[in-house]
């Protein structure tokens, strides 16, 4: 009997390194896919807005050398 219950916490010693393990491993796929999804977005925004900011200014705008906009 002393040697099944040896065993047995031996097993439960496994298990419970092995639940670690797949919760760890877990928590690394979840924050890497909701990165992703949040880079993915973030970028996406990104090139909305310096799209509209940079492609979409009046042709009769120039930028000068001073670096400020003029009129043309």
């Amino acid at each position: 009997l002393t040697a099944h219950s040896s065993q047995l916490t031996a097993h439960s010693s496994q298990l419970t390194a092995h639940s670690s393990q797949l919760t760890a491993h877990a928590d690394y796929v979840v924050r890497r896919v909701f990165c992703q999804a949040l880079k993915q977005a973030f970028s996406h925004f990104c090139e909305k807005v310096f799209y509209v900011e940079f492609f979409e200014l009046p042709l009769e705008l120039s930028l000068e050398s001073n670096g400020e906009v003029q009129y043309a």
